[in-house]
């Protein structure tokens, strides 16, 4: 039995809530590595049938650059919607300047440090005002120090929320804090999960 966050948790809530907002077409990017795989495949299965996925694309976990992966987004949707796509240079920036995506979501697993990058060469690229979902791994101030306000809006999906309401949580959150002078966090979470487990048996 594993008490923490799996990932197939994770992208059925990721989907869940994509589908909650009646979201029909995403476009899903990822690390080219175990983690990032794994999530896109997961919630690709979660959407079978009920969305469609415009493309998926994997980028090399130590990329810096996200133009090229990006540019290969914009020209899957122009082909989609049956836009020729200029071999001339300046005609080809100049329809890539004046693009407008098709898709309503991005899928975008992966760690903070690198979607704080990713994100805003999608602002450069006029791929806004869409929805961005994220993975546990975004739970970072590395995200808003590299995206800054391009990330506004976005949601990802984590296994513990300390500012949460929940009257389950509230007391617990509220006993740490008094006990430790600290912030409590998702390892704090599950070791109280943990003990709360074994002391009810």
């Amino acid at each position: 039995f594993r008490n923490a966050l799996t990932n197939s948790i994770q992208t059925t809530a990721a989907a869940q809530f994509a589908l909650g907002l009646n979201l029909k077409k995403f476009v899903i990017i990822y690390p080219d590595d175990a983690y990032g795989r794994d999530l896109a495949r997961l919630f690709a299965r979660e959407l079978e049938q009920k969305a469609e996925i415009l493309a998926t694309i994997a980028y090399p976990p130590d990329v810096k650059d996200f133009g090229p992966y990006v540019r290969n987004i914009i020209e899957t949707d122009l082909r989609s919607r049956k836009i020729l796509i200029p071999e001339d240079d300046v005609e080809r920036k100049k329809l890539f300047n004046e693009y407008m995506p098709s898709f309503d979501a991005l899928y975008l697993p992966g760690h903070a440090e690198k979607v704080g990058l990713l994100i805003p060469q999608l602002a450069f690229y006029n791929i806004t005002g869409i929805a961005m979902i994220g993975s546990n791994n975004w739970h970072s101030p590395d995200l808003i120090e590299r995206a800054d306000r391009h990330a506004e809006g976005a949601v990802f999906i984590d296994g513990f929320f300390p500012e949460s309401t929940d009257p389950m949580i509230k007391p617990v959150i509220e006993a740490y804090r008094s006990a430790y002078q600290e912030e409590p966090d998702i390892l704090a979470a599950q070791a109280y999960d943990a003990a709360m487990m074994v002391l009810s048996l």
